[in-house]
């Protein structure tokens, strides 16, 4: 009788492994074709593939040990003032001139939010992420919006092309990780909010590549200087060199919105449920 449990305990720990294995296979076959950026902050902001493609801090930030599922998470701080030539936020420095890419996804965690400035709470030049030249030149920016109560806040879409246009997301609470993605192509954006599409629209001209992406402020004209009042966290960010479809979008929430699990932690509940079903058979 022991030699047939402990056959049966290796049986189920080569399935736990092996289960376990394939489907780490199969999300990084499918979420990492194009993936040239991913970072997870832990203590800085470069890509975790050490393909040198690091993000650029600027201003005051700050690493923090509340990350998304444990770990660390970053931190930019605005100095919460209408106009400052420098303040917290971050960008994707190799992507600056990069002639090669013409569609492109940003993929990224937020929270605590907030904003300083005459426009809070109802109105903030900042953005999660902006790209192109504001405010007299194409551009896309996501921005923080207040709707309806101060713990109650959504996210704006605006694109000029020649109009502003833009969609609100669903409102959320501030304090809550978020997931947000934006996808850009030749001919449209589309945004979603906790792998959800909130906003789909058309654009006049190529808006990639463009030697101006950053997150959590707003430039202002031509690059003459830039408005960082937003102070938020960031996590777990991927940055692809081609457009996600909505399915992938979803498949990252999906695997980003709970805790993976390890081997040792499934074959722990693997080896209890054995153990469970022994003590009942003795």
């Amino acid at each position: 009788m022991r030699n047939k449990d402990n056959s049966n305990i290796m049986k189920i720990i080569v399935i736990i492994l092996s289960s376990f294995f394939a489907t780490g296979f199969l999300n990084g076959s499918t979420l990492n074709v194009g993936l040239i950026g991913h970072y997870t902050f832990e203590g800085n902001a470069n890509d975790i593939n050490s393909s040198g493609n690091n993000l650029q801090l600027i201003g005051s930030n700050q690493f923090i040990s509340s990350g998304h599922h444990g770990g660390q998470a970053l931190r930019t701080n605005g100095d919460r003032s209408v106009w400052y030539n420098g303040g917290g936020y971050l960008t994707p420095g190799f992507l600056i001139n990069n002639n090669s890419i013409s569609a492109a996804s940003f993929n990224f965690w937020t929270r605590n939010e907030a904003s300083g400035g005459p426009y809070s709470p109802g109105h903030t030049e900042e953005a999660y992420i902006e790209m192109g030249f504001a405010d007299n030149q194409p551009h896309i920016k996501l921005l923080t919006r207040a709707l309806g109560s101060y713990g109650s806040i959504g996210i704006q879409t605006h694109v000029m092309n020649g109009v502003w246009q833009g969609q609100d997301s669903p409102t959320f609470s501030f304090l809550d990780w978020k997931m947000i993605t934006l996808t850009v192509s030749d001919t449209e954006y589309v945004a979603y909010l906790n792998g959800i599409e909130f906003d789909r629209r058309s654009i006049d001209g190529a808006l990639l590549p463009t030697p101006n992406i950053r997150f959590g402020s707003h430039t202002w004209d031509t690059g003459s200087g830039n408005s960082a009042r937003m102070d938020v966290e960031w996590d777990n960010m991927r940055i692809y060199d081609r457009s996600l479809s909505s399915a992938e979008v979803a498949q990252i929430y999906a695997t980003e919105s709970v805790p993976e699990p390890s081997a040792f932690s499934l074959l722990a509940v693997g080896l209890g449920v054995v153990l469970r079903r022994r003590r009942r058979t003795v």
